[in-house]
């Protein structure tokens, strides 16, 4: 019987697999395959953290439409600007000291607010602002995302300087 890995190679043309420079002349493919089977454990707590980001920017976005409407996405902007903040006290923190594990970070950063924040829907929802002849509300957007964006992740570095000192 054969395991994942073996099946794998058995699949694979590798002839493709031009050998890297490294330590017993592993092929690209063994390097790349052994990195996947390593860290397929932090993958999967990077994938539940973004489902957990992507649900909690779902619900704020709900919620926000039912606050103020649908005139203005303040969900989107909600989002960014928080996300914003606590990415940066994260990263500070995580940086500063040993509190936050590389894995911890990893999956707080590219897993949780990976999945909240989002540019692409700030992008789309400015483009439609845009397309409906609004262009006051697309600057409105643009300049409050990026200031807000921009202050908030200063706040939040300041915040969580303060704290790790």
């Amino acid at each position: 019987m054969t395991t994942g890995t073996e099946h794998l190679r058995q699949r694979v043309d590798m002839s493709r697999w031009q050998p890297c420079l490294g330590e017993r002349g592993n092929s690209c493919f063994d390097i790349v395959l052994h990195s996947f089977e390593r860290d397929f454990p932090v993958l999967l707590w990077i994938c539940l953290g973004g489902a957990l980001g992507t649900g909690a920017r779902y619900l704020i976005g709900m919620w926000a439409l039912t606050r103020f409407g649908p005139g203005f996405p303040v969900g989107t902007l909600i989002v960014n600007v928080v996300g914003s903040f606590l990415i940066a006290v994260i990263m500070v923190i995580a940086l500063s000291t040993e509190a936050v594990s590389p894995t911890l970070r990893a999956v707080l950063t590219t897993g949780v607010m990976g999945g909240f924040t989002t540019y692409s829907s700030f992008n789309y929802e400015t483009l439609r602002l845009l397309q409906q002849g609004t262009m006051g509300l697309a600057a409105t957007n643009v300049l409050v995302t990026l200031l807000g964006c921009a202050a908030s992740g200063f706040i939040g570095m300041m915040v969580a300087g303060r704290f790790v000192g």
